[in-house]
């Protein structure tokens, strides 16, 4: 489990490996040194609980998720920004005044 997680500027935040729980973790790429088409979260094995988390798109192409699309639950999440991960998410948060999320598959 990691829980108040913080991954700063890579080009992958967390690599998933296993069973994983991100509690509470974040994730923020400073675009000032241009790394582009970072992804958030690399999913590549193992169950995995997204929860309570707050995700920063400050990239043209940052993708939140990709990989295994199989056993993962999204909870309460704040999304600042639009990701374009694809085929499988394209996720908005409205406005920071509000709690709505929408939520596109494509």
């Amino acid at each position: 489990m990691i829980q108040k997680g913080y991954a700063d500027t890579g080009m992958t935040g967390y690599l998933i490996t296993q069973n994983a729980r991100l509690i509470g973790c974040s994730y923020f790429n400073n675009y000032t040194y241009l790394m582009d088409d970072v992804t958030v979260l690399d999913h590549r094995s193992g169950s995995l609980l997204v929860s309570n988390g707050l995700f920063r798109k400050t990239s043209p192409h940052a993708t939140l998720y990709k990989e295994s699309r199989e056993n993962v639950i999204w909870r309460d999440n704040i999304l600042d920004g639009e990701f374009d991960d694809g085929t499988f998410w394209i996720i908005t948060a409205e406005s920071a005044g509000k709690s709505i999320i929408r939520v596109r598959v494509t």
